[in-house]
């Protein structure tokens, strides 16, 4: 279906659309999109200008799947933004990009399920399923597998058993942005086996990162609660889940589990926040939830700021076998401060760095501080340079407290 201008509302309710195909865009929907062969020329700056095409789009107990466009967004493309997107007990899958949107599919182009050469602005996605959704290569300022979105997404919320599971792109697998003020999985969302970059010789921008999500701009909030998994997602460079060119804050809490995220080439094994910009604190707060087994040539998470706070806390907190494989900073890295404490029974063990700091590694600053207290224990860690636990340029304090332990832990020359 081919619409001419503004769209106030897109409804799909208990309707199965597969197979169509499009040698252009938008195998099912496109909107306001030139014929194919006419080039778009899509930049950084022009998405927040871009007027809103389609008010919004709702999708509930559907399913989408094997749409295949030519050129991009297998299921839909629109040339300009979009205010809401509601995904309710709905699957896209096997387009090469989507919401339980499995099978629809862009070949050689971006946005296997849903391409916008603007915003998409708020995007909620309940109880539906976002599987093998792939973007093979590049043709924008970004590419993104199972969501594309080329200018800012405002809000982007995972909710009550969300899958996201086996979606592929160039970069970020699941969705490529140019900024995104909040990413929030909460209750039962699993995210596993999204892929960045592939070895079969796929290329794409942003040098294959964000196994999940690549954000070329800033990521200003993520929080993960409640049963959530994000596990063995990869990218062949950074962020093998999340990259971003600044992330502000990261929270998992309430039994989440980040475990098996890999940044095959470059830094932050879970995420990656590359930019770097002066005077600003980034933080990571891990409350009762597991980090496990991820790795990355530099830390599982890299952080390149002044200074990054990074507690831990809680009896059912462990971080846990993460290494940095050919670098600095087992489960942290950064190129400024970091001030880690670890209490109430958390424990940090058997990571490791093939450099220095088991567990953290700050490259610069003045103020980087370690405090271990209300029973945390940290050992086994290891290090096969400088620093079992810790390596800083320098510490201001280094505090154990009340039945804190800190043992067992080893480097191969100091610390």
């Amino acid at each position: 279906m081919y619409l001419v201008g503004a769209v106030d509302n897109i409804s799909i309710t208990g309707s199965v659309i597969s197979n169509n195909m499009a040698t252009g865009w938008g195998a099912a929907f496109s909107v306001s999109m030139p014929p194919a062969g006419t080039d778009v020329v899509v930049t950084q700056a022009s998405s927040a200008t871009t007027t809103a095409v389609i008010a919004r789009l709702d999708i509930l107990d559907s399913s989408i799947s094997s749409n295949d466009a030519g050129i991009g967004g297998g299921f839909l493309a629109a040339l300009g933004s979009i205010s809401y997107i509601d995904v309710t007990s709905s699957s896209m899958s096997d387009n090469v990009a989507g919401t339980n949107f499995l099978g629809n599919s862009a070949q050689q182009a971006n946005g296997g399920c849903m391409l916008f050469v603007g915003d998409a602005e708020y995007v909620t996605v309940t109880a539906s399923a976002i599987s093998n959704n792939t973007a093979y290569t590049y043709f924008y300022s970004a590419a993104g597998g199972g969501w594309l979105a080329c200018g800012d997404m405002y809000k982007l919320l995972l909710l009550a058993g969300t899958r996201v599971v086996g979606n592929t792109a160039s970069a970020g697998g699941f969705i490529s942005a140019n900024a995104l003020d909040l990413l929030q999985l909460d209750n039962n969302v699993f995210m596993m086996s999204n892929t960045a970059g592939s070895d079969d010789g796929t290329t794409g921008v942003e040098n294959n990162n964000g196994g999940c999500l690549a954000i070329s701009g800033h990521l200003d909030t993520v929080q993960v609660s409640n049963l959530v998994v994000i596990s063995n997602n990869s990218a062949i460079s950074n962020g093998g889940c999340i990259y971003a060119d600044s992330i502000g804050s990261v929270s998992l809490s309430r039994s989440v589990e980040v475990s098996g995220n890999k940044a095959q080439g470059g830094s932050g094994g879970f995420a990656a926040s590359m930019g770097y910009t002066s005077g600003v604190q980034r933080s990571i707060a891990v409350q009762d939830s597991h980090i496990l087994a991820n790795s990355a040539a530099q830390g599982g998470f890299a952080f390149y700021a002044d200074s990054v706070e990074f507690q831990v806390s809680g009896s059912a907190a462990v971080i846990a076998s993460n290494a940095a494989d050919n670098g600095n900073g087992g489960v942290i890295s950064s190129q400024g401060d970091i001030a880690m404490t670890l209490s109430s029974g958390a424990v940090v063990r058997h990571n490791a760095a093939r450099g220095s700091g088991g567990v953290a590694s700050a490259g610069g600053g003045q103020q980087s501080s370690l405090t271990v207290d209300s029973g945390a224990l940290v050992f086994g860690n290891s290090a096969q340079l400088d620093g079992g636990v810790m390596d800083a340029a320098h510490m201001s304090s280094f505090i154990v407290g009340s039945g804190a332990k800190v043992a067992n832990n080893t480097a191969a020359r100091d610390g």
